[in-house]
């Protein structure tokens, strides 16, 4: 009976320990609990600082072989991106020995309420203790609504699995999986990099085939879902979003009959937006025609890095492939309620990850009311 009980006990002990890890994972940590666990930890190094991160954040990264940003990247030195279980914190370091910002952290955080990524570094101070102040002139490669840098689905060129998530073939440079390799085998003697959870493991997989983690397409994915309600905002900004809100929608939602979402007089015919082209399904974006005919930069909205396949941006401006429409419109309908009058914005579950999305009912409503919103003879477009 005693030894019964012992292991009654036993399993209690473990289902209360794993409810708590679990609840932990779910904690979300920002730039807030990083602050305060700098005051608390008087760290002088940032080797310790990484080993004390969250063990969610240093187990989900991608590796950067090669870098645009204040952190340098080589191949054997690269520069790696901490994102967790919603990249809602990206945590971004280098070897100790790079050849510059080797005692940073970049971060970026994002603000789900206010829809807006915020910038900040970690780096000693006169004394040596590592604090975290904002990012000074990020907007010039980040734009003036700052965001991350990030490719869209499916090559991110400078990463290991830089063509959707394989080590060779495609678009990958042919050293790329040498390169990872050589790195993997020195990284569990490296004080920076052995805080990584997993890093053979994850990287593993045949050449031709995707790694066992696809780090390229889960980021993507988990930015795009913020970056959705990032254009949600920035579009409720402007002072005409009362009356083009319903073409909007209609754009992400109603592809056939998107022209219907404005008055005769002004009708879009389908030819005049076939210059805008989604890269991965071949099809037209209304969604691309309406953001040029009202001036809007689209590459400020987009994740695209500056200077990197600068023309093939326009095709993959919502970001994460062919689901993007939808998720747009589900982060419209969720940042004016208002558009839940013409559909359903739910919950979805791809590959462990969640997204937002929205399912306009009836599009002959919808682009009725646009067409109200925008009357006759406005000189809509």
């Amino acid at each position: 009976m005693v030894g019964r009980n012992r292991v009654i006990l036993s399993v209690l002990a473990f289902l209360v320990l794993f409810a708590e890890g679990a609840r932990a994972q779910e904690q979300p940590f920002t730039i807030e609990h990083l602050s305060a666990q700098l005051e608390r930890g008087n760290y002088r190094n940032l080797d310790a600082l990484i080993a004390s991160l969250p063990l969610f954040f240093r187990q989900s990264y991608t590796i950067a072989y090669l870098s645009n940003s204040l952190q340098a990247a080589w191949p054997d030195a690269p520069r790696v991106l901490l994102y967790g279980p919603s990249a809602e914190m990206i945590i971004a370091f280098n070897d100790e020995n790079g050849e510059f910002g080797n005692q940073q952290l970049e971060i970026i955080q994002y603000r789900r309420e206010q829809a807006k990524f915020d910038f900040f570094l970690v780096e000693p101070d006169a004394a040596g203790r590592f604090r975290a102040s904002p990012g000074k002139n990020c907007a010039f490669c980040h734009t003036p609504d700052t965001r991350p840098n990030f490719q869209p689905y499916a090559h991110w060129p400078g990463f290991y699995g830089s063509d959707d998530d394989r080590l060779s073939g495609g678009l990958s440079l042919p050293e790329e999986k040498g390169w990872l390799d050589g790195f993997i085998a020195t990284a569990s003697a490296r004080p920076r990099y052995r805080h990584l959870v997993g890093l053979k493991d994850q990287y593993s997989g045949v050449a031709t085939s995707r790694t066992k983690v696809n780090h390229g397409f889960e980021l993507t994915f988990r930015l795009a879902q913020l970056n959705y309600r990032r254009i949600a905002r920035i579009l409720s900004e402007r002072a005409d979003w009362a009356k083009y809100k319903y073409a909007w929608l209609a754009a992400v939602s109603c592809s056939s009959s998107f022209h219907m979402a404005f008055p005769e007089s002004e009708r879009p015919t389908e030819r005049s937006w076939s210059q805008f082209t989604e890269k991965e399904a071949g099809k037209t974006s209304p969604f691309l025609f309406l953001a040029d005919r009202l001036r809007i930069n689209s590459f400020a909205l987009s994740l695209q890095t500056p200077g990197v396949e600068a023309e093939a941006f326009r095709g993959n401006i919502l970001g994460s492939g062919g689901s993007s429409a939808p998720e747009m419109a589900g982060q419209l309908m969720d940042w004016d309620p208002e558009l839940r009058n013409y559909g359903t914005a739910f919950d979805y579950r791809r590959q462990e990850m969640s997204a937002r999305m929205g399912q306009v009912l009836n599009c002959e409503r919808l682009t009725a009311r646009s067409r109200a919103a925008l009357g006759e003879g406005s000189n809509s477009l």
